[in-house]
């Protein structure tokens, strides 16, 4: 029996109720695509039992969905919720399987549950596949696992025994109408330059509301999409950013991609999802409009003074100059006594999602999963005006010292980002 599969908005609920996937079980295979993760940790009871009848009833379409804690049911859940780890240090993602990809598509490649054009390739006949990631996997679990950690950055670790995992399976299997072995996937990675030609913004707009705005919102206003990321920051003088952000996003360091990504959690749109002239149309569509989306509420920088710490420890005068990597981010942070960082003509656009300073023992290590930590954790960065030439005062959380690490980042927390660090000397 073939169930009706439908999306539903409850992801932000889930949220904000707790009620979300977590890491557990699962089962073996594969599922290949443009995007992926993997991570630490697999503590803990899944999005499965958690979450069973409160967030798999009706949907928005009203149709009946699967209902109770059968596998099948469990496994829808876990596609569609955000996924978190229970054990210490617990990190929630705001994206679910779903937000990439599709478990069926119509001729066109547009998900037949939430009518977006999604980046990663349908699921549909992901068990019966051979390979995935472009042939670079050949057991689903793995692909999965790049998913969880190099794209939606958690820390959870699926086995084929976990729980979460083998419910997926479950669902996956009940979706497919297909019988026999699949063809693999094969897809182009394009290269990050900028595409030669001219792009149209009014298509530009089309294309966005049927791709982007799955994250961004309708026409990339902030407000319209409770996923949604800004994009304010860029202009037409940034349309080589926006290129090698679509073609490339991903970890630095993907253990699933030989191809140089270029950071982030934002799954790259391989061609055949996403092709040149339609880039290029984006890009003149976000050049060319004025967004004005929802501000969020100005955070104070904090005091622009020392604090009453004794300055003994052996890294009181070491400096930071934080490099530029995203969001004009750039300045010198220094020691100034036990338990205060001064950052002296800190540059940065105000733009992001949760921004905060991170701390890790090297940079390149500021991911929890890496062991790093906010050392800001009350405070948001984020601000309409943007940051220049400013003074920026950090006290260390109690308990932390300056032995706990030796780098500092402007850190952009649920999409495990650097915005821009350096490393005290």
């Amino acid at each position: 029996m073939q169930i009706a599969y439908y999306s539903k908005p409850l992801i932000v609920l889930l949220i904000a109720l707790g009620i979300t996937a977590c890491g557990s079980s699962g089962n073996d295979s594969n599922s290949g695509d443009s995007s992926g993760s993997s991570s630490s940790s697999s503590s803990s009871s899944s999005a499965s039992t958690s979450s069973s009848s409160s967030t798999s009833s009706s949907s928005s379409s009203g149709s009946q969905e699967p209902v109770g804690n059968t596998p099948v049911a469990q496994g829808m859940i876990v596609f569609e919720s955000p996924m978190l780890t229970n054990g210490e240090g617990s990190r929630l993602s705001r994206f679910s399987c779903a937000d990439c990809h599709a478990v069926n598509e119509d001729e066109n490649g547009f998900a037949d549950t939430s009518g977006f054009r999604l980046p990663g390739h349908s699921l549909h006949d992901a068990l019966r596949r051979p390979t995935y990631k472009n042939g670079l996997l050949t057991d689903f679990v793995d692909a999965a696992n790049s998913c969880l950690d190099e794209w939606m950055a958690t820390d959870i670790v699926w086995t084929p025994d976990s729980l979460d995992y083998q419910n997926l399976r479950a669902f996956l299997t009940e979706v497919d109408s297909g019988s026999g072995d699949a063809e693999p996937l094969n897809f182009v990675i394009a290269g990050p330059e900028l595409p030669d030609g001219v792009g149209d913004a009014e298509r530009g707009r089309v294309t966005f509301n049927q791709t982007c705005a799955n994250c961004h919102g309708e026409d990339g206003v902030l407000g319209n999409n409770p996923r949604g990321i800004d994009i304010r920051s860029y202009t037409p003088e940034t349309a080589a950013i926006i290129a090698r952000k679509v073609r490339r996003s991903g970890a630095f360091d993907s253990a699933t991609y030989p191809e140089d990504l270029v950071g982030g959690t934002m799954p790259f749109w391989s061609q055949d999802r996403l092709g040149d002239q339609e880039l290029l149309d984006i890009i003149a569509f976000i050049g060319e409009t004025e967004f004005v989306p929802e501000d969020p509420d100005p955070v104070d920088p904090g005091p622009g003074n020392g604090s009453d710490c004794v300055a003994t420890h052996p890294k009181v005068g070491q400096t930071a100059s934080l490099s530029t990597i995203a969001h004009g981010v750039s300045g010198t942070a220094t020691i100034v006594d036990d338990c205060t960082i001064r950052i002296d003509n800190f540059n940065y656009d105000g733009r992001g999602v949760q921004v905060e300073f991170y701390a890790g023992s090297n940079v390149g290590f500021f991911r929890e999963s890496q062991g790093g930590f906010s050392i800001t954790p009350d405070r948001n960065f984020l601000r309409s005006n943007p940051y220049v030439n400013e003074t920026v005062t950090i006290t260390l959380p109690e308990g932390t010292t300056f032995d706990d690490f030796n780098a500092i980042s402007v850190w952009c927390v649920p999409f495990a980002a650097d915005f821009g660090s350096g490393r005290f000397q």
